[in-house]
């Protein structure tokens, strides 16, 4: 238990030091873990060193010192396996805390937001999405997991992947939105050009195009103005011979309310609407389609 507490004392002393506050946080992390190892039950702290002290020291079959060169005396490595173990200890928890460490952001019902990557590319979220990547090792391994919808403005570089559960889209350089909810899957190139993969096929869309999942395929690309693309990000949602369940979900997301309507079912709507208010964006959808609307507490009555 010593020694167990001298390398804790360590991790303090390193945390004491430590001038940044990313750094004491990752200190913080490994002391906590560090705090939490045990003996294996049923042994001594001492027989557990000597156990590792056994290992370490048994030499390489057939090693012989070479001449003049004098060898580590045992008690001098049995002294130092403390410190190798505490070494050890933080390079290990150092790699799993930190090196492999997901930083995930989740924009929520209602809400939408902006995330700066580490190179400096641009994320914006649509509400009820998130993304998840590797911030430690996105120098060389620019990848990240998306679940929802999200506008990506991508700095140039090494390639850059979004991977969702229905496809990957890859580019090294450019804006591009990214819609992925419940088997629905589309992708708008705005500037550049990127590549879609799904499963065996692949397509590349330059700026101005845009792709979907349709009856198992890949739909050549086809035209989508630069108005519409992303447009959510400033309040505008525009569809185009969509679900109009699908448009209600929309809704549902953006004005974190509950709607309930009855009679939709197999209908399709082309329009759009707009997020300056919850009142306005229902006339969008539901005049033109001959559809009455109550809002109460929370929930929205539609038939």
């Amino acid at each position: 238990m010593e020694k167990d507490q001298q390398h804790n004392d360590e991790i303090r002393k390193l945390l004491d030091e430590a001038t940044s506050p990313e750094e004491r946080e990752r200190l913080s992390a490994i002391l906590g873990e560090s705090e939490k190892l045990k003996v294996p039950e049923g042994k001594s702290t001492a027989t557990a060193w000597q156990e590792f002290a056994s290992k370490v020291e048994k030499p390489e079959e057939g090693h012989h010192a070479e001449p003049g060169v004098l060898e580590p005396s045992r008690n001098w490595r049995r002294l130092m396996l403390p410190v190798a173990a505490s070494v050890s200890l933080i390079i290990t928890l150092y790699f799993v805390l930190t090196v492999n460490k997901t930083t995930t952001v989740r924009a929520e019902v209602g809400e939408r937001l902006t995330h700066v990557l580490p190179d400096g590319s641009e994320v914006i979220l649509n509400a009820a999405t998130s993304i998840a990547y590797k911030s430690s090792s996105w120098g060389t391994n620019r990848n990240i997991q998306l679940d929802g919808e999200a506008f990506f403005s991508v700095k140039k570089g090494q390639e850059f992947t979004v991977q969702s559960s229905s496809g990957k889209v890859v580019v090294l350089g450019t804006s591009f939105n990214i819609y992925d909810r419940e088997g629905s899957y589309e992708v708008q190139c705005k500037t550049g050009k990127v590549r879609v993969e799904v499963m065996d096929q692949r397509i590349e869309l330059e700026k101005g195009q845009a792709t979907l999942w349709d009856n198992n395929q890949l739909k050549p690309p086809f035209a989508t103005t630069e108005e519409k693309s992303g447009a959510w990000t400033q309040g505008k949602f525009y569809f185009e011979e969509k679900s109009l369940t699908k448009v209600f979900e929309e809704l549902q997301r953006q004005f974190a309310v509950e709607i309930k309507a009855q009679g939709v079912e197999g209908r399709i709507y082309t329009g759009f609407f707009t997020t300056n208010s919850l009142e306005e964006a229902l006339d969008l959808v539901c005049t033109p389609m001959g559809l009455k609307y109550q809002i109460g507490d929370g929930v929205i009555e539609i038939e």
